[in-house]
């Protein structure tokens, strides 16, 4: 019976021991991560959604133009965004670039007869065409040298006839833009910024140069000749025809206010009363009551009544004070639209007298920087060039500007106190340093002898957070009492400048590294000496630096024209990884806090790419985000599936991958 018992165990024997062998393997292979990795987490997950635009809405606005014949149709040249188009009178937009992609537009003109024909000036890439509405664009080149086009005027009676006024001359087509050809007779200034028609004889043009004045040719713009007797201020940003009385003429300067002139352009007179600010970039008239006028300045819009004879401030709730451009209604001229270079384009219905901000879907602003709140990261802040710090506390559904204190809107860098989060901290672009300790609704400057210095990367010790280090244009400089003053640091040889980022060994906090144009530089006292470390490293200008939270030793550096290497021995040697990342123009990079295996990189021009091997490969993650300039991108530590990627023209994207499961690893 011993013996039969035994038999009967004999199976339950050798599964327990299968059992324990397959164990064995599972715990050896997990260890395995745990010691390649150093992460006391597994993952499981697979694919990735695509990219969401979270704005902040708005954009700088170079040009508006209003479809004559469907008033509702408004178009928007933009920084970075190319065109935006809005089918019901700028309540919403959409953005238009088949063909186009995200150019500077810096004019858009509509055939007066066929509106569903568009021409646009770029910056250095010349003149699109679209003939189905924006829907899709064609380039028109030939005979045009690559300059920035500045203003397109089509003339009214005769609209296969274009005039392109660029920063090298004049540019006529007489074929819709098919080709184009030099006409600079008697022009002695080039750089072209305004065209107007006679609106009695169109083949009498006016062309306002920034530099020269104003020029009129009488023949088409076969020949030219210069009008400036009275205009004491040649910077001509702007200048319109009386559309009732051809011989009234206005002209914007940049500095000295508005000119008017009642005889054709032979002589001009200033006419500033009441016009506080001098900047003049955008002259609108009335059609239906021409003594009526409308001026875009850097303070905001001023109206005139009396023909240009006295002018008074119009801005309330214009947010925005720097207005590049107006546009009319053609048909109610009490509806007029004013495009900013700080918040997009606002909208007024009764003539000036108030104006509401109406952007919706308009994702045009120019993103230089983002961060987390560590503790609760569905807030999110981001630096809008020009337009100062927005606040979300919602992932990005609502955004709030927060600038109250914060005189410079040149925002290159913010940092987060990441035990108090209320502190934060914004490095500015010729204006030093500001700090906020509430959550950014007020701030104040804590400069010093950075007051007037650019500053790019602003780094917390995360043991101590009352020691900040701050990279500029000039210098580096390090602060240990919560940046209320500061010392120069990196000035011995090797002497470290124009620092882009900044990184601190999270476990040993006196090591810290420091991305400049000039390489790479290391110190292991706090910052009191350093080191160059740019062994294999064959590009001089790092923008970004990443730490493996777990293996401090390891790096990554984001070159400007190299890609990403990497260092597994603290910046000792260096070595390129870059296999499928198809741009090494990488601009910033960051690790997932919880599986460092897993990286992401932004590139100038081809979007975003995923690491899931620690660099060693890449792969292409951009579905729905455009080729934007990626300027920052920033890993919710909670939920690292959400990520956030700010860009130079298309304002912040989120993309949620699918869930991670993230779990702990028991060796047995």
């Amino acid at each position: 019976m011993a013996f039969g018992r035994d038999v009967l165990k004999q199976p339950k024997r050798r599964c327990e021991v299968e059992r324990r062998t397959v164990i064995r393997k599972i715990s050896l292979a997990f260890l395995s991560i745990i010691i390649l990795s150093f992460n006391p987490f597994s993952l499981v997950s697979a694919g990735s959604n695509g990219w969401t635009s979270l704005g902040p809405e708005g954009g700088r606005i170079f040009t508006l133009a209003i479809d004559s014949s469907t008033p509702t149709t408004v178009y928007a040249g933009t920084l970075y965004g190319g065109v935006y188009k809005s089918n019901d009178g700028g309540e919403s937009w959409q953005q238009k670039i088949n063909g186009l992609g995200r150019q500077i537009v810096y004019t858009i003109a509509i055939d007066p007869i066929s509106s569903q024909t568009l021409y646009v000036g770029t910056e250095e890439n010349g003149v699109f065409k679209s003939a189905d509405g924006g829907e899709s664009w064609n380039a028109i080149n030939e005979g045009l040298p690559e300059e920035s086009i500045n203003v397109i005027a089509i003339t009214p009676n005769a609209p296969a006839t274009l005039y392109a006024g660029t920063s090298g001359g004049l540019y006529k087509s007489t074929d819709a833009g098919e080709s184009w050809s030099l006409k600079n007779s008697g022009l002695t200034y080039g750089n072209i910024s305004a065209l107007a028609f006679d609106t009695e004889t169109p083949t009498t043009i006016y062309a306002g140069t920034y530099g020269g004045g104003v020029f009129k040719s009488s023949n088409s713009g076969e020949s030219w000749i210069g009008i400036n007797s009275g205009l004491t201020n040649l910077g001509v940003r702007a200048i319109v025809v009386d559309p009732q009385v051809s011989n009234i003429l206005y002209a914007g300067t940049e500095g000295a206010g508005i000119f008017k002139s009642i005889d054709g352009g032979v002589s001009w007179n200033l006419v500033n009363s009441g016009l506080d600010d001098l900047n003049i970039h955008a002259v609108a008239i009335d059609p239906s009551a021409s003594t009526t006028l409308y001026a875009g300045t850097r303070g905001g819009v001023f109206k005139s009544t009396d023909g240009g004879d006295s002018w008074s401030e119009v801005n309330e709730g214009l947010t925005a004070n720097f207005v590049y451009s107006l546009a009319i209604h053609p048909q109610v001229s009490s509806t007029i639209y004013a495009g900013t270079l700080n918040r997009g384009v606002f909208k007024s219905t009764n003539g000036g007298t108030q104006w509401d901000e109406t952007n919706q879907g308009l994702h045009s602003t120019y993103i230089a920087a983002m961060a987390i709140d560590p503790k609760t990261p569905s807030t999110l802040y981001t630096a809008i060039i020009g337009e100062g710090i927005y606040k979300t506390i919602d992932r990005g559904t609502s955004w709030n500007a927060i600038n109250d204190g914060l005189t410079a809107l040149y925002i290159n860098c913010i940092a987060i106190d990441p035990k108090t989060p209320n502190t934060l901290y914004a490095g500015t672009d010729s204006s030093g340093l500001y700090k906020s300790t509430d959550g950014g609704e007020n701030w104040r400057g804590i400069s010093g002898m950075i007051s007037d210095e650019t500053v790019f990367t602003i780094a917390i010790d995360p043991e101590n957070s009352s020691i900040l280090y701050a990279g500029t244009d000039v210098y580096m400089y390090k602060s240990t009492n919560f940046g209320e003053t500061w010392i120069r640091i990196g000035t011995a040889s090797p002497s470290i400048y124009n620092v882009r980022d900044i990184v601190i060994n999270p476990k040993t906090p006196s090591t810290i590294y420091a991305g400049s144009v000039s390489g790479i530089f290391k110190s292991e006292d706090g910052g009191e000496n350093w080191i160059a470390i740019n062994e294999g490293l064959l590009s001089d200008m790092i923008l970004a630096l990443a730490i493996n939270p777990y293996l401090t030793n390891t790096l990554y550096a984001a070159t400007y024209d190299g890609g990403v290497y990497k260092t597994t021995n603290g910046g000792n040697n260096w070595s390129a990884v870059n296999t499928g990342l198809t741009s090494l123009f990488t601009t910033t990079l960051v690790i997932d806090p919880k599986m460092p295996t897993i990286l992401y990189v932004g590139t100038q021009d081809q979007g975003v790419f995923k690491s899931t091997d620690s660099g060693e490969n890449w792969s292409e993650l951009n579905d729905g985000l455009p080729a934007y300039y990626i300027s920052s991108l920033e890993v919710n530590p909670h939920m690292p599936t959400l990520i956030y990627a700010g860009t130079y023209g298309g304002g912040v994207y989120s993309m949620q991958q699918p869930t991670k499961v993230y779990m702990p690893l028991i060796a047995r």
